[in-house]
């Protein structure tokens, strides 16, 4: 039988990691006021255009990680909250068979 070993620690950590950077993300989508601001500074009557496309797909696109890195987040942190449960239920299972007067 083969031992599985499940470093936890790491899959919080890595939640936590995987939050962070998309609250960063979510920030400098909210960038995009500023960068519609310095638009208008343009000359270019074709680049104008080119730019709000760009930035509205690009302000689309990480709206999409960003939503999708918060469900990964909280599914390290279940995936962290199941194995905890998992680990305690054998615990106590094990210890319950090898205490005295426990019944086989």
């Amino acid at each position: 039988m083969s031992e599985v070993v499940v470093d936890t620690e790491y899959i919080a950590g890595l939640a936590s990691m995987v939050r962070e950077a998309a609250d960063q993300a979510h920030a400098a989508s909210k960038l995009t006021g500023a960068y519609s601001q310095s638009r208008s500074a343009l000359q270019d009557v074709a680049l104008a255009p080119a730019v709000d496309d760009f930035f509205e797909a690009w302000a689309y696109g990480l709206g999409i990680l960003v939503k999708q890195a918060h469900r990964l987040a909280d599914g390290l942190d279940l995936l962290v909250c199941l194995y905890g449960d998992i680990e305690n239920s054998i615990a106590g299972e094990l210890s319950a068979r090898v205490s005295p007067g426990a019944t086989p």
